[in-house]
């Protein structure tokens, strides 16, 4: 993929971080509004059908940072980009080029799978994962059924 792909792909990608974090706020007033204590991004649910508590279980959408790397005519990118001088593309007339870069925190634990871009699994003795798929089935029909999330992870 070259860079311009990279960065419209990057910058789509936080696109969806955001909306994903508009769409847990609201998610969040829906709970409250119905008497769903979540508190402040941690999650204790009280599942009404099977009146069951989740505690202790951080639901939020990551942190990120859409930044761009500004190399100059004739310099190398940093290293960490990978890429080298014949990589970059330089636009028109500009004597510079880009590199995007998506920034997150540092995870240092493993992830658990939720979703995949195939596979939606059910959780019926998972309450956390009956949460998760709670949010997903409000974001599609908040969105007017124009958003499906795909690949939702925890730590």
């Amino acid at each position: 993929m070259d860079i311009n792909t990279n960065k419209d792909e990057l910058e789509k990608e936080s696109i969806h971080l955001a909306q994903t974090g508009y769409f847990y706020k609201c998610f969040q007033t829906l709970a409250e509004d119905h008497g769903v204590d979540i508190g402040d991004g941690i999650c204790s649910l009280i599942y009404f059908m099977h009146s069951t508590h989740i505690s202790s279980t951080e639901l939020k959408v990551t942190n990120f940072l859409l930044a761009f790397e500004i190399v100059g005519t004739g310099h190398n990118p940093s290293p960490a980009s990978g890429l080298d001088l014949y990589d970059l593309q330089y636009p028109g007339t500009t004597n510079y080029t880009t590199v995007a870069w998506l920034l997150e925190p540092r995870c240092q634990k493993q992830f658990k799978k939720w979703t995949g871009t195939c596979e939606h699994p059910s959780y019926t003795n998972n309450m956390v994962g009956s949460v998760l798929t709670c949010f997903g089935h409000f974001v599609y029909l908040y969105s007017k059924k124009t958003v499906v999330l795909a690949d939702v992870q925890s730590m």
